[in-house]
């Protein structure tokens, strides 16, 4: 493929999936349809909005909080030039969707009607599902308006294409209301109906002999079922005498899920763990719900829109493989750090279309059996680390592919490790070879030389 490798994570590379690539989604989506038109289950997209605005990545290096550039929303000409953006892109994404598989596509509710409409023309109106309002945030003030409060998800899918049901939790204000009768062993319900409209006959409660039905009304279970369901203590008597159906609330689950999703929560200050800084990063929990109800274990997710990768680790964690691509590099080196903090299981790869900007050489060395990264070239010992975004060791080059054994990632305290974990062998003859990443994508790479032993 025409496009440059930076880092290849795992032994036997990805030859099925499991691909990062930093460019132009339509150029991107072009080169990937000889291998995978038509073989990936679940398409999602979270494009730009048109909002007129410049997004921003903010990052913890060298204990301070830095600023850098993450995408640009800005469409001189208004939406129609959007739409000119995103037709040639949603139709080269699309193409690569299998027969049976499914789309989703975030975006908010300037540009929805757009996006529906481009939609339509590419998959056809047929396999729209369902616009899906997600809250986003509780309140937005807007003077003389209604604020925005969510966002929209249009759901595009063949009726061939087999969905998970998606259920959420109940509300648990909902849960005191209805579920307020226990059993003397403490489980809880709420009593419904027993009977139906339309006349029946009268059937024998046990030791409350022979009951009538209300006028009209007639009793949902035969004899067999209710003698069951005395038997099993499932009937619950009102105070006038009424019986009533027990419906246990351990026997309930979660409460099948609609068109509005107002049980995900954006990102909030305790989801710390998987923030990035990326101003416009999506929950996992949003993804999760996704990719759970629309691919399968082992089934292919895309996402061109990737952004800091949650899509991408999701579906790494819940067993699926993915196609990642986004064109800035902030984006690309955010989502492979969360691949590789997350501790990946299977192997995937990091590739880059078009021209890098340049990155000073880096001055690389190996004592006693560890790399140590001493600056990059021209640039002062107090400034360099800034530069950089992480780096990489390969301690046996094999070939042209760069392998990294280790990586060297900023933790919470966002200061760049410059001294790497032990050889793994002997150091005697190592000449390991070591990739720096400039926190703009640049990519310089040298071998460090030196003796000794640990």
């Amino acid at each position: 493929m025409p496009w440059e490798l930076l880092d290849r994570n795992g032994p036997d590379g990805c030859p099925r999936g499991n691909l990062l690539v930093e460019g132009d989604n339509l150029d991107v989506a072009r080169l990937l349809h000889p291998e995978h038109a038509g073989k990936v289950d679940l398409l999602y997209l979270d494009p730009p909005f048109a909002s007129g605005q410049d997004y921003l990545v903010a990052t913890l290096r060298e204990g301070r909080r830095r600023l850098q550039h993450a995408y640009r929303d800005r469409f001189p000409g208004g939406l129609a030039r959007y739409r000119e953006w995103m037709a040639p892109r949603l139709e080269a994404a699309c193409g690569l969707l299998a027969p049976d598989g499914a789309l989703y596509l975030h975006c908010d509710t300037r540009a929805c009607h757009v996006l529906r409409c481009l939609l339509d023309e590419i998959l056809g109106e047929r396999r729209f599902r369902a616009q899906i309002a997600w809250r986003r945030t509780t309140s937005h003030p807007d003077a003389g308006f209604y604020g925005a409060v969510h966002d929209v998800i249009l759901f595009y899918a063949d009726r061939s294409h087999s969905m998970r049901p998606v259920r959420s939790e109940r509300d648990p204000e909902l849960v005191r209301r209805y579920y307020r009768y226990r059993d003397p062993d403490g489980r809880r319900f709420m009593s419904d109906n027993l009977t139906g409209a339309g006349p029946g006959p009268a059937r024998s409660f046990g030791q409350r002999g022979l009951l009538e039905p209300p006028h009209g009304r007639h009793w949902l279970h035969d004899q067999e079922g209710l003698d069951r369901l005395l038997a099993e203590g499932r009937v619950f008597w009102t105070r006038n005498g009424v019986p009533r159906l027990k419906k246990y609330l351990d026997e309930a689950g979660g409460i099948p899920v609609g068109d509005l999703w107002l049980d995900i929560q954006p990102l909030r200050s305790w989801h710390r763990r998987e923030a990035t800084g990326y101003a416009t990063q999506k929950p996992e929990a949003l993804l999760e719900r996704i990719v759970g109800a629309s691919s399968k274990p082992g089934g292919l997710v895309a996402d061109f829109f990737c952004g800091s990768g949650t899509t991408l680790v999701v579906a790494e964690r819940l067993g699926r493989r993915w196609l990642g691509c986004d064109v800035g590099s902030a984006a690309v080196q955010a989502a492979r750090r969360r691949l590789l903090h997350g501790g990946v299981r299977s192997p995937f790869s990091v590739c880059r279309l078009g021209q890098a900007p340049g990155l000073p050489a880096p001055r690389a060395r190996l004592q006693e059996g560890r790399v140590h990264l001493d600056g990059l070239e021209g640039v002062p010992e107090a400034s360099w680390r800034e530069l950089v975004d992480c780096w990489a060791v390969e301690w046996a080059p094999r070939g042209e592919d760069f392998r990294p054994d280790w990586w060297a990632l900023r933790g919470e305290s966002g200061l760049l490790p410059v001294l790497s974990v032990p050889a793994p062998g002997p150091p005697e003859g190592l000449c390991p070879r070591v990739r720096v990443y400039g926190i703009e994508g640049g990519v310089a790479t040298v071998r460090a030389l030196g003796t000794g032993t640990p």
